[in-house]
């Protein structure tokens, strides 16, 4: 409603005149803060001109998000899932790669994506993180067919929530859980599911109880930061960016009044304005000044930016310092510290709130040149490079100066080096020993290869670092010229039967009777159980004690299951594998199996019987113990294959 200020307007009394001078600097101070906005803008994200950062940077930015889509890519497990929590929150990580990975521009038709979203049909989500990240990845991917799971995740978050917002469940409520849920219910919203207008009202009012409680009554804009629980001590950055981006999804999808709300979030700006940090997650009332958490707060700050569409905070481009911080932090292996960081810091490169669906196709990243490896180094006597990601191509790009002096051809030395073979070499892989040739190269007799670069394309098995060395014999001389070992990164080689593992529990016979497991030892925590073994996700073992010498797991079902293959997983990739086994079904001694687990804890062990057995009990014995590092078992299925 315009307010009319003309002379004929008649005078309020006095405390109205204060309330309606207080009212209209509020207004001003919400206008210098609104969203920077331009007539480029769109729903799909922030205006292109937020967008921009030096060409260099962007290059880095594309390498680093490769980088990272392949190190998540690498810690998938066999059946889809990823590992993280995997016992206390099933699915929720594999949720949060994936929303990470199609936000990266990986395809919705990719392998590994197709794998996630197998697993996480097949194991419903329990908890509020849980069934949040599951949505969030349910509804980037926007498929028609995922309108019904879309619709029951969100039935199931909204039977859930609670007058202060989320609770894990079975706790008392926090800002981060009601965090993710109001994003999912947003990404829910935006692929066509309805919301009811009361769940945003009703949230927005249970995140003004997370706003530090003010002392007295301020004119002006205050810097109000958020708090973790309603009763929490301190203001944390990462809360703080929670809070305003709750209340800023919230703008966005409610009607009515909105002032009360439209104040806490400015208020909560500011203060992120006031304790801007891109190198730790501030809590300016602590006494360390931060905590942990710094990808997760980072995460947060790409959230508010993209939800207020605007490029700076406290002044300053908080997409470019944050993106310089990540790139410089990353790992060789691509990641960022656990896989739920490694997702966190490539959803704030890929700015992911500020569009709907998976970023491939709608934005052009610069390319970098990112499987590329080497450099020539004149003072090195050989000079390796190399570019691919599986099959990897490594060359001779140059000889050193002091080489190329010692042993040039001709009468001056000014000739090419002539070359009569060159070994590429590498160390040794598990279960080899010693140094393992890659391949050789004789040049022709014509001479032609000696200006050649001695390439070759080798098929090393991925993901893996991998360091290639280059022996090149010199005509008339019995020591070879030698390269430094050049690092190259072999991209993570896909296999056919993963696609199959995402979706064979489904004919696991142990799903259709009760069925338990018990075991000689177990190790500590939900890690070492032995019902690990029948929970139908590989990623969650059983190992047993460190000092336990003859190691078993038996399973006993409620009625016999006529069975004609056993199949056996290892546990978890970071555990030692299993070896020899010895299998004893229903306790009778001529029916024991004898075999070996496969040395590759990305391949199933498949034990076919001759012929069709009732099968009411299975003792699976291991040979090795004890351990100085225990081994895993991932899962035990019973099938029946005609």
């Amino acid at each position: 409603m315009p307010i009319d200020l003309s002379p004929t307007t008649s005078v309020a009394p006095a405390p109205a005149r204060r309330a309606l001078l207080q009212s209209l600097c509020w207004l001003a101070l919400l206008l210098v803060l609104a969203p920077r906005t331009t007539a480029q803008d769109t729903d799909d994200g922030p205006a292109p001109g937020l967008r921009k950062v030096p060409l260099a940077l962007q290059s880095d930015i594309s390498k680093a998000l490769d980088l990272g889509v392949e190190h998540l890519l690498t810690t998938q497990s066999m059946d889809g899932s990823w590992l993280q929590n995997l016992d206390n929150y099933g699915p929720g990580m594999t949720g949060l790669a994936l929303y990470a990975l199609l936000k990266s521009g990986l395809s919705p038709e990719h392998p590994a994506v197709r794998r996630g979203f197998a697993f996480m049909e097949r194991h419903p989500p329990k908890k509020t993180y849980s069934r949040s990240c599951v949505l969030l990845a349910v509804a980037t991917r926007g498929l028609e067919q995922d309108e019904e799971w879309m619709e029951r995740l969100v039935e199931e978050l909204l039977d859930t929530q609670v007058v202060e917002g989320w609770a894990y469940p079975g706790s008392h409520p926090d800002l981060s859980n009601t965090q993710y849920a109001a994003m999912a219910l947003r990404a829910a919203a935006a692929a066509g599911v309805s919301i009811p207008a009361k769940v945003w009202k009703r949230l927005a009012d249970a995140v003004l109880d997370y706003a530090e409680p003010v002392q007295g009554v301020e004119s002006g804009l205050r810097a109000r930061g958020f708090r973790y629980t309603t009763n929490a001590a301190n203001a944390t950055g990462s809360m703080t960016a929670a809070g305003v981006a709750v209340l800023s999804i919230c703008i966005e999808q409610m009607r009515g009044r909105k002032g009360p709300y439209e104040r806490a979030l400015a208020e909560g700006k500011h203060w992120l304005d006031t304790h801007f940090d891109v190198e730790r997650n501030p809590v300016p009332d602590s006494e360390s000044g931060s905590m942990g958490r710094y990808y997760y707060y980072l995460y947060g700050i790409e959230r508010v930016g993209s939800l207020l569409k605007d490029g700076l905070m406290a002044g300053k481009p908080w997409y470019q310092l944050g993106a310089e911080n990540l790139v410089a932090r990353q790992s060789e292996e691509g990641r960022w510290g656990n896989e739920a960081e490694t997702a966190f810091s490539m959803l704030f490169l890929s700015r992911a709130t500020g569009s709907f669906g998976p970023i491939s196709g709608k934005t052009k990243a610069v390319k970098g040149n990112r499987w590329a490896f080497g450099a020539d180094d004149p003072k090195a006597d050989v000079s390796l490079r190399a570019s691919g990601r599986s099959k990897t191509t490594i060359w001779i790009s140059s000889f050193g100066e002091d080489a190329s002096f010692k042993h040039g051809s001709g009468e001056d030395g000014e000739g090419p080096i002539e070359v009569e073979r060159v070994e590429y070499w590498r160390p040794p892989f598990e279960g080899e020993t010693g140094q393992v040739l890659i391949a050789e190269v004789v040049p022709g007799t014509d001479g032609a290869a000696a200006q050649q670069r001695y390439a070759v394309q080798c098929d090393l098995d991925g993901p893996r670092m991998c360091d290639v060395t280059a022996h090149v014999f010199v005509a008339g001389k019995s020591d070879p010229l030698k390269s430094k070992p050049l690092r190259i990164r072999v991209g993570i080689t896909d296999r056919p039967e993963w696609d199959r593992y995402a979706t064979d529990m489904d004919q696991n016979l142990l799903r259709l009777v009760q069925v338990k497991a018990a075991a000689s030892s177990e190790g500590t925590g939900a890690q070492g159980k032995a019902a690990s073994t029948i929970d139908r996700m590989t990623g969650v073992g059983w190992s047993p004690a460190a000092t336990d010498a003859a190691p078993w797991v038996e399973i006993t079902l409620k009625k016999k299951l006529k069975t004609n293959q056993i199949v056996l997983s290892h546990g978890r990739p970071s555990s030692p594998r299993f070896g020899d086994f010895t299998i004893t079904i229903n306790g009778k001694d001529k029916d024991v199996i004898k075999g070996s687990m496969t040395p590759d804890h990305r391949v199933k062990t498949v034990i076919q019987l001759e012929k069709p057995l009732p099968v009411g009990s299975l003792r699976i014995e291991f040979a090795g113990g004890p351990f100085e590092k225990p081994p895993s078992l991932g899962e035990v299925e019973l099938r029946r294959v005609r």
